[in-house]
């Protein structure tokens, strides 16, 4: 059964108040790519990423989606340098 966002935001609220949990959210690589390669939902994913720039909602993102950003941005044709900076 699919779960609400009050559901899931009540049960990230638990998880993180028994110490299960130090984010709200786990940023998958899209988020990060749709706006580096302006993608469809680039505006959407630059909303979110405010919000999480105010630190309205914790998030975070494993290394693996990290890597898989830079093979991508590699493949895009971008520089270490570039990519440095976008993850940083």
């Amino acid at each position: 059964m699919k779960k609400s966002g009050v559901e899931l935001q009540h049960e990230a609220g638990r998880a993180r108040a028994e110490g299960h949990l130090s984010a709200d959210v786990l940023l998958d690589a899209n988020v990060l790519l749709e706006v580096e390669l302006t993608e469809k939902h680039a505006e959407a994913c630059k909303a979110l990423l405010r919000i999480v720039e105010r630190g309205e909602l914790r998030a975070v993102i494993m290394d693996f989606h990290v890597d898989t950003i830079v093979v991508i941005m590699e493949r895009y044709g971008a520089g270490w340098e570039e990519i440095s900076r976008f993850l940083a």
